[in-house]
């Protein structure tokens, strides 16, 4: 995964995304410092959650990720990952006002846990933990303007499309 970011990082930055810092710029890389085993516990403890193996080596490389093109939202370091009901009220009320048009995306955002776009009330991507409707974590990146979500096999799959994208483009 660290080559597969990596690769992102100097596509991003050789095309003039839309880099957060020159920090990245210079360093050439979109990431930031990795996670502690004892900080991935601490932030498994806070959500009352056992996290997917892939986030988890994810973490291990990098604490979140730089914006990487301008329809990503990037990921959230883990001081400011936790639940959608309690990182955006008005967001999560919204949906819930349209649970019975939407009842299992619903069902699923009462539980989601926001991983990236945190700011972004336009978008965020959702780790889904396990539960009635699915058996396995899902990865999500979640529009309000596109009015759903669209599901990714693991954040793996989801960089890997990402940088499909960038080298298309």
């Amino acid at each position: 995964m660290r080559e597969l970011l990596q690769d992102i990082s100097n596509i991003a930055i050789s095309n003039n995304e839309e880099i957060d810092t020159s920090i990245a710029v210079d360093n050439n890389w979109l990431g930031f410092d990795s996670v502690s085993n004892d900080e991935i516990e601490q932030l498994e403890l806070r959500l009352s959650t056992q996290l997917p193996e892939d986030y988890i080596s994810f973490l291990k490389i990098t604490n979140g990720f730089r914006k990487f093109c301008s329809i990503d939202s990037g990921f959230e370091p883990i001081d400011n990952v936790d639940y959608l009901t309690n990182l955006n009220r008005g967001l999560a009320s919204h949906w819930l006002e349209l649970e019975y048009d939407f009842p299992e995306i619903v069902s699923r955002l009462k539980t989601c846990i926001v991983i990236g776009g945190i700011d972004h009330d336009e978008q965020q991507f959702l780790l889904i933990p396990p539960g009635k409707l699915n058996k396995s974590w899902l990865y999500w990146k979640f529009s309000n303007w596109g009015l759903g979500e669209i599901e990714y096999n693991g954040i793996r799959g989801y960089l890997e499309d990402s940088l499909k994208l960038m080298q298309s483009q």
